[in-house]
């Protein structure tokens, strides 16, 4: 290949995350060679090169970097493999993070003993090694629960009581390649998102993004905003410890992407405590999607130039324009993928969209944030517009799922409406009494299958409730405003007088699903005894 820099360089993993990396090696010039242990990633089909090798055979990555042509850099970005590319640049002898200092950002014991011994602040926290096995917590509730060597929260879990610490962290310790767990002190304090570029001795912020966490106890981030809004104390805060952590744990050239909350002092000034740092640019879209689309700051390519030996100046890290880049994600109740239906397209605010499933895939409400069932990124002048704009998306992709299934039918109608996955929260006791009545579902779908759309069900008020106690649990438009969505789409209508079970179960599929709820309620009443289809009106034959 022809360029400006020439020479090779080696990417580790060929996921979603790694696209923007794979195409910004492209534009510098730069032959690409591919690792990745999925031989069916979606980068491999726009390398030139591409080796089918687990990432964490450190060995195996060396043998293969050994025999690239005029090697120039290896690099990750938004992956767990920092410390792959650690361990081959230092066997090549290429510049980069050194092992042992991509060890202490990967670990979060070793993480956690190097800011604390260097003064900066990390929430109290005691390490378990595999053999230690306590019966109760070390530390007074509310803890965390986590894998001291994974990412995306896999494992991570919010700990009230005696009763829950043995087995989360059992589950903590299944998910650590080391075996090793920590509990920490809960930190209650707003989270965000920072990256940045280290070179020439300087830690160089690239971005501050604010991010959307749900479903406690777990920890489930359903988005983020760039730029995050901040006061210059707030700002201050967070970008100093953040520098002194990267500082502290020996990153001199390549990137950093630290997690990192911001709390007040006792006099009421903004203090920042550290959460974790990674010796890598951040996933979750934020440094190859949501920054540079705020900016106008190609951050993946500047931070493979750092890699290559480079050292961007100032100029290239200014912000070339200020619009608000949001992130959000979409989420399932459990069954199997039926179809997935997207309706919303493309256009210069609405970037892009993720689907994450396809026909056949089991699906479930997220315990951490590899779990998410679809993605979309909108980017706008007005901050408020982009949160609508990605809230209605949202409502826009629909994950059909197949009818009649037990683990769905028992979400949706018996307890999942009112879990702590529900779409939305039910804030009213009498409202809860109102639906907790029983209700034979199997019955009550058998009497009415075969009912043509729309289905007429009574509205939350007729049966005792009000939609004003239906509040979003995560990212969503109102009940209110779904309900008449449905009803404008015929897919049901309000009448006072439709028959109570029905229509108690349309509100428990509305409050535990919303769309996707609703959705499939009608298909399994009306794809049963030769129903009717509720997106074609089709009838169809007898289900065996």
């Amino acid at each position: 290949m022809t360029g400006e820099s020439g020479g090779s360089v080696f990417l580790l993993g060929g996921g979603l995350m790694q696209m923007p990396a794979i195409a910004a090696a492209g534009e510098l010039g730069l032959e690409r060679h591919l690792a990745d242990g999925n031989d069916r990633c979606p980068g491999r089909d726009v390398v030139e090169h591409f080796y089918h090798v687990d990432l964490r055979d450190m060995n195996g990555l060396v043998r293969v970097a050994r025999e690239i042509p005029n090697l120039r850099a290896v690099f990750t970005a938004g992956t767990d493999f920092s410390r792959s590319v650690a361990h081959v640049s230092d066997a090549i002898g290429l510049p980069g993070i050194p092992f042992h200092v991509a060890h202490r950002a990967t670990d979060k014991g070793v993480m956690r003993a190097t800011l604390r011994e260097a003064g900066v602040r990390v929430p109290d926290y005691v390490t378990l090694a595999p053999e230690d096995e306590p019966k109760d917590s070390p530390l007074p509730f509310p803890v965390v629960v986590k894998p001291v060597d994974n990412m995306g929260a896999r494992g991570v879990v919010l700990v009230g009581a005696s009763e829950q610490f043995a087995p989360a962290v059992s589950a903590a310790r299944s998910l650590s390649p080391s075996r090793h767990v920590i509990v920490e002190r809960h930190i209650s304090g707003q989270e965000y998102s920072i990256d940045a570029l280290v070179y020439n001795g300087t830690v160089h912020i690239t971005g501050i993004g604010i991010r959307h966490i749900f479903f406690p106890p777990h920890f489930v981030e359903l988005g983020h905003t760039m730029p995050a809004e901040l006061s210059v104390a707030e700002e201050t805060a967070l970008t100093d410890e953040f520098t002194r952590a990267v500082h502290a744990l020996g990153i001199t050239r390549g990137a950093a992407k630290g997690d990192v909350f911001l709390a007040s002092d006792p006099s009421g000034l903004p203090i920042a405590i550290v959460g974790e740092i990674a010796a890598r640019l951040s996933g979750g879209f934020m440094s190859g999607w949501t920054y540079p689309l705020s900016s106008g700051v190609p951050l993946t390519r500047l931070g493979l130039e750092v890699a290559i030996g480079r050292s961007p100046g100032d100029e290239a890290l200014s912000p070339q324009k200020k619009a608000v880049a949001v992130e959000r994600a979409l989420v399932s109740v459990p069954g199997t993928v039926e179809s997935v239906e997207v309706r919303a397209r493309r256009d210069s605010e609405l970037r892009e969209i993720f689907v994450n499933c396809s026909p056949g895939d089991r699906v479930a409400p997220p315990q951490n944030n590899v779990e998410k069932v679809a993605n979309v990124i909108v980017v706008s002048e007005n901050r408020e517009r982009a949160v609508k704009r990605a809230e209605d998306v949202l409502d826009e992709i629909l994950v059909v799922l197949r009818p009649r299934e037990p683990e769905t039918d028992a979400f949706l109608f018996v307890s999942g409406w009112a879990d702590r996955y529900a779409r939305y929260r039910v804030a009213n006791r009498d409202t809860v009494a109102i639906l907790s009545s029983p209700v034979d579902y199997r019955l009550t779908l058998a009497r009415w299958a075969g009912s043509p759309p729309p289905l007429a069900v009574a509205p939350l008020p007729t049966l005792g409730g009000t939609p004003d106690h239906l509040k979003p649990n995560h990212i969503s438009i109102s009940a209110e405003d779904l309900g008449s969505r449905l009803e404008s789409e015929t897919l049901i209508r309000f009448d006072r007088n439709a028959e109570r079970d029905v229509s108690v179960l349309f509100w428990r599929a509305l409050i535990a699903g919303g769309r996707q709820g609703v959705r499939y309620l009608i298909d399994s009443i009306n794809r049963h005894s030769g129903g009717v289809d509720a997106r074609s009106g089709h009838s169809e034959g007898a289900e065996s």
